[in-house]
């Protein structure tokens, strides 16, 4: 792995995917994923915002630009979490 694509990984903090979390993230939503043409073994990395996850797959990190991930995160981020002021 190239160190460009550890800086993204890092940058982000994503976490790599283990058998742990693929039975969590991936394998409730496996028929789902699989219907919509997704191969769930693409994912290699999530990322956690608050109770919801984000799946990561290298060819997405290697495709887009650290700044764009950056911009996507922090959407994410305010997207996804809940916060005291959204209560």
């Amino acid at each position: 792995m190239d160190s460009v694509l550890n800086g993204k990984i890092a940058a982000l903090g994503l976490i790599p995917i283990d058998k742990k979390a693929y039975i969590k993230y991936l394998k409730p939503h496996e028929k789902a994923y699989k219907k919509a043409g997704i191969d769930v073994n693409r994912f290699k990395y999530y990322k956690l915002y608050g109770e919801k996850h984000m799946l990561y797959s290298m060819e997405y990190l290697e495709q887009t630009s650290i700044k764009e991930l950056l911009e996507r995160d922090r959407g994410n981020q305010k997207r996804l979490v809940k916060t005291n002021e959204r209560v």
